[in-house]
């Protein structure tokens, strides 16, 4: 096979590789055929894969998570509108919910707007790519000093359409409307992240920290709190009877990142309440196999 059919579009891959091993029998012409599959699936979620003809182009290069906060505190709403497209849905904690078209458009504006009059800027933390979705954590530090844990989430549906979640850490932002999200039945969500959720649910939290590296943290309503401070283990008891509703989720090996909504709330001795919903546990996994960090993005009041 030359250089040159390996390097051609996708779709003419296939057809110069099966000319190639036709001659060499039905099995291996299968196999050949499959890993090209395998490899324009890829090809296709890549961020610098290129669209069809029809498609808008943007200047922004990335994830779509990984651009979305950065576009907007750099006043380059317009590139990210385009890179959105006419169907994307966009959720944050300003303006809730915006279905797509003039209504996302405008919710997107004026979100960069708010950003930039306070002076933002943004620190990425970390990108994590699952199948469906990405998701990016950072900080946002505002001219005051202040500094907000965030996550964008950017999930990849049919016909090019993508929806985006961004979660605040942060109380003292104003409350949105419509930003119910409905639970998904058939969430992934792996072994740690299952018998952690099923503790709090149970008012076991404090049980969590056999779980985590000696010198594992948890960063909950913006702080980290390391496992062998004396902090931990109030930390983790604020989760306790916390009900989560899963409703996606991004695993790349060592990160696990799982959205749901908030169906229930710590008891009334609990220093954090999670009443207001949407939010974005992440688990990231250490080299003992234990976890080196939780973080928890969303609005904790």
């Amino acid at each position: 096979m030359t250089q040159r059919s390996v390097n051609s579009t996708v779709g003419n891959v296939f057809v110069a590789r099966r000319r190639v091993v036709a001659t060499k029998g039905k099995t291996c012409l299968l196999f050949v055929f499959m890993m090209e599959e395998a490899t324009a699936a890829r090809l296709s979620e890549s961020p610098d894969a290129h669209p069809p003809v029809s498609a808008p182009e943007s200047a922004l290069r990335g994830w779509l998570s990984e651009v979305f906060l950065p576009a907007l505190v750099s006043n380059e709403d317009a590139k990210l509108l385009k890179r959105l497209g006419e169907k994307a849905i966009v959720v944050d904690p300003i303006h809730g919910r915006s279905p797509g078209g003039a209504v996302t458009a405008d919710a997107v504006t004026k979100l960069g707007q708010w950003l930039r009059a306070r002076g933002a800027s943004w620190t990425e933390a970390r990108v994590t790519n699952g199948k469906d979705r990405d998701v990016t954590e950072g900080d946002l530090t505002f001219a005051d000093g202040t500094v907000v844990p965030c996550a964008v989430v950017s999930e990849r549906k049919r016909a090019r359409e993508v929806e985006v979640k961004v979660y605040f850490t942060a109380s003292d932002l104003p409350e949105p409307s419509g930003t119910e999200v409905p639970a998904a039945a058939d969430v992934f969500v792996n072994e740690v992240a299952a018998r952690i959720l099923e503790w709090c649910r149970t008012g076991e939290a404090v049980s969590t920290a056999a779980l985590f590296e000696r010198h594992g943290i948890i960063r909950i309503g913006g702080k980290e709190i390391r496992r062998d401070s004396a902090d931990f283990a109030p930390a983790v008891a604020t989760l306790a009877g916390l009900v989560l509703a899963p409703t996606g989720s991004a695993e790349d090996g060592r990160v696990f990142a799982l959205q749901g909504v908030v169906t229930g709330e710590p008891d009334a001795n609990a220093q954090l309440s999670l009443r207001f919903g949407p939010v974005v546990f992440v688990f990231e996994r250490g080299e003992t196999g234990l976890l080196r960090a939780l973080r928890i993005y969303g609005r904790l009041g």
